[in-house]
């Protein structure tokens, strides 16, 4: 089979036993999946259409796509749901690639706005007097000139309170776009020129359905074609088309924009006196309106429109007050500008059909609107790409075996479909560890039960292990409660950003690393092998999260059945990714620790068995050290 790809497929054959890869590539491993997948993605490079790869845990289906691209010299945009996944192709994988081929590619990445310091407003936040937090002030400046002197505005490889962030940054709204005083300065703005040239543009789904590449017209053909579409993590296109379709609102945003109106207007037209004090009554009711939000439990769509009817009232009011005095100044005319932006956007909130509500977030909130359906939208997206060469993959698409819901609700032809096999025996190199535990999920006494199975299991475990767990007061609770011996590193998200904490779990040959969120995949642990993954619960959502809530009713009203179409396939979905942590090369051998009682007493448990790799179950710490040391 592999002479015939060969010959069929150049690029494919780089990745054969004994050719390019095989002797550059450091640590190469031949995998006949592989090779199967370039030549596929190959043969899309030269014949446009939609292709569907489902490639299994350690089937390498990044250099499956990279090889193929990067070998042949083409344009291409490439997009994930994760920021880890983005930063391992940038930092790692396309660099080695380049290196082995001998290419020059160049390649941009393309970070969300929210990540890009914002030279013009946060210089003018920090000159003036009460627009940063005094607690906060001090942090911002150093923030500031760090990015100055380094030329990089990149803020997410930096450590500094949340809270900070909005004033470092500029909101869509905000932006001042090509009539900025600081346009030359911007870090996005320089990014997205760069990207706009560039030969491999890497970006996240949200840039990707937003149409943010589509106004740097980065997917119009050229000299060199069309360029290629590869949605990786695929598996997540659904969950971010309803974020990317979102309009959202948040309280520091409004704070931000009647703070400076207020100082504008103190200044440049001190005798409007009932102008000044509505701004002041407007920024006292955006800093006390989180402790009154209306229920999202028991959710009253007018609750929350009236709120938000509010704002907008209030807003158009100012808003023909600015016209009349836009003439004054260039500074008055900015802010009408901005609250005629803040109007377009609640006027939307009100008017489009989805979740509208005023969300609590901290000490603040947020106004928003969520669609509860993205399929419509989802399915113009892939219409407008079918005449261009696009590729959906990830490791996880089918769910109980079937892969025809995924296909279906996007409306793809199923021979768009093809599935590549776990690159491991699973049957021989893993086992699904079952513990006893004496509590339900939902019990009091779960977290304390669980830490002392974790304990237990890892006094019989040497070697790295990844805790997965399904929320981050789990995860708290657990760093409280275990307890490790002296020699042992335990690591936690949060403690650092994920990039060193990561590296020092690679580093280390034994340390206990517990994550949640995107700690679940697209992680890359290359080079370190786990002796095993530990999962806390199913990963089911909560049912108490507005948008779950809101979704399922919208089903059920439409015949459908919640839970089965919907929470348990998007469960039995992340809990895959999970244990596809485990296994990544050869020769290496792990246990999945399952602490769920319920994957063993409900009915449902079977689905979730059925999503996972086929392989021995054990309940006993006496079966798992056996196991471990065989």
């Amino acid at each position: 089979k592999s002479i015939i790809l060969t010959q069929l497929a150049p690029s494919a054959a780089l990745l054969d036993e004994d050719n390019l890869f095989a002797e550059k590539m450091p640590g190469f491993e031949y995998r006949p999946g592989q090779v199967v997948m370039a030549a596929q993605v190959e043969a899309l490079i030269q014949q446009p259409g939609i292709e569907v790869i489902e490639a299994g845990s350690g089937s390498g289906k990044t250099l499956a796509y990279l090889v193929p691209l990067l070998s042949q010299q083409r344009r291409a945009v490439i997009s994930t749901a994760t920021h880890v996944l983005q930063e391992q192709l940038f930092t790692q994988d396309i660099p080695l690639v380049k290196s082995v081929l001998g290419s020059n590619q160049t390649v941009v990445l393309l970070k969300g706005r929210s990540n890009y310091l914002c030279p013009y407003f946060s210089e003018k936040r920090l000159r003036q007097a009460g627009h940063i937090p005094l607690a906060l002030h001090s942090i911002a400046e150093r923030v500031i000139q760090h990015c100055r002197q380094t030329n990089d505005g990149d803020l997410s490889h930096l450590q500094f309170p949340s809270e900070l962030q909005p004033y470092l940054t500029c909101s869509s709204e905000d932006c001042l776009g090509d009539v900025c005083p600081e346009v030359d300065r911007c870090p996005l703005m320089q990014t997205r020129k760069k990207a706009a040239f560039a030969d491999v543009i890497i970006c996240n789904h949200n840039s990707l359905l937003a149409g943010q590449l589509g106004k740097m017209q980065t997917l119009e053909g050229d000299d060199y074609g069309e360029p290629i579409l590869i949605v990786d993590e695929a598996h997540r296109l659904m969950d971010v088309s309803h974020s990317a379709g979102a309009v959202k609102l948040s309280s520091r945003q409004l704070q931000i924009f009647f703070r400076e109106s207020l100082k504008v207007i103190q200044q440049e037209t001190p005798e409007q006196a009932q102008v000044i004090a509505y701004l002041k009554r407007a920024e006292t009711v955006v800093a006390s309106l989180y402790q009154k939000t209306p229920s999202l439990t028991d959710y009253k769509r007018a609750e929350h429109t009236t709120i938000i009817e509010q704002f907008l009232h209030g807003l158009i009011e100012l808003q023909r007050w600015f016209d009349a005095f836009i003439d004054r100044s260039m500074a008055l005319k900015q802010l009408a500008r901005r609250c005629s932006n803040l109007v377009k956007k609640l006027e939307s909130l009100l008017t489009q059909e989805g979740l509208c509500c005023v969300q609590n977030r901290g000490r603040g909130f947020v106004l928003q609107l969520i669609p509860v359906s993205a399929l419509d939208a989802m399915r113009r997206f892939l219409d407008r790409q079918q005449n261009s060469s696009v590729l959906l993959t990830s490791a996880t698409l089918s769910v109980g075996g079937h892969i025809a819901p995924f296909l279906d609700r996007l409306g793809l032809n199923h021979d768009s479909y093809l599935k590549i096999e776990e690159h491991h025996d699973f049957q021989k190199r893993a086992r699904l560890y079952l513990p006893s535990i004496n509590a339900e999920p939902s019990d009091v006494a779960f977290s304390q039960c669980f830490s002392d199975a974790l304990g237990a299991f890892l006094s019989r475990v040497s070697g790295r292990v990844l805790v997965l767990f399904s929320s981050h007061t789990a995860l708290a609770a657990c760093a409280k409660q275990l307890h490790l011996s002296s020699e042992r590193a335990l690591l936690i998200q949060g403690q650092k950003p994920s990039k060193h904490l990561v590296k020092q779990f690679r580093d280390s040959g034994s340390a206990v690393l517990l994550g949640t969120g995107s700690y679940w995949e697209g992680m890359d642990l290359s080079g370190a092998s786990l002796s095993a993954v530990v999962i806390d619960k199913l990963p089911f959502a909560s049912p108490s999260q507005p948008m779950v809530n809101i979704r399922s009713h919208y089903l059920q009203h439409h015949g459908v059945d919640a839970f089965n179409e919907y929470m348990l396939p998007e469960a039995a979905m992340r809990l895959r990714q999970g244990c596809g942590r485990l296994l990544r090369r050869i020769g290496e051998k792990g246990v999945i620790m399952l602490a769920d009682s319920r994957i063993q007493q409900r009915d449902y448990g079977t689905f979730f068995l059925a999503t996972l790799p086929e392989m021995p179950i054990i309940q006993s710490l006496d079966d798992v050290s056996t196991f471990l040391e065989n």
